[in-house]
């Protein structure tokens, strides 16, 4: 069940996701704690901490996507992502508004309409990307 607090927990997965798809290696490293990735992503090198063979793949993901992909396609590419990302994170808010449930004390509330107006306006702004 979701109290008040789970709102901020909410963009804090939000920020985390987005973190992710800066620093998508320590993404490979969380799957692999889910069993979604082989466990060569989650050797981290010891003295860097860094996991040095999910680094090597996505490095080479980026580098072939810089060299055959037009600047655009990436840019479009990168706000198609950012834009699903806050269109799930603010339906999710919604759909927590709508269970009515009370939340914590101390927990800053907004009304239901703003996570409405913010998904319409990324679903809008998908839709016009596919579009044109």
């Amino acid at each position: 069940m979701f109290t008040g607090g789970d709102h901020c927990r909410i963009y804090r997965a939000d920020l985390r996701g987005t973190f992710l798809a800066l620093s998508p290696e320590r993404g490979f490293r969380r799957l692999h704690f889910s069993d979604l990735a082989p466990p060569v992503f989650s050797r981290v090198n010891a003295r860097t901490r860094t996991p040095v063979a999910a680094t090597i793949l996505v490095a080479g993901c980026i580098l072939v996507f810089a060299l055959w992909l037009p600047l655009t396609a990436l840019a479009k590419i990168t706000a198609f992502i950012m834009l699903v990302i806050f269109a799930l994170l603010n339906f999710s808010l919604v759909v927590i508004k709508l269970r009515r449930e009370q939340p914590q004390t101390g927990v800053t509330q907004f009304p239901l309409w703003c996570p409405a107006v913010g998904f319409l306006l990324c679903v809008g702004l998908i839709a016009f990307q596919l579009l044109v």
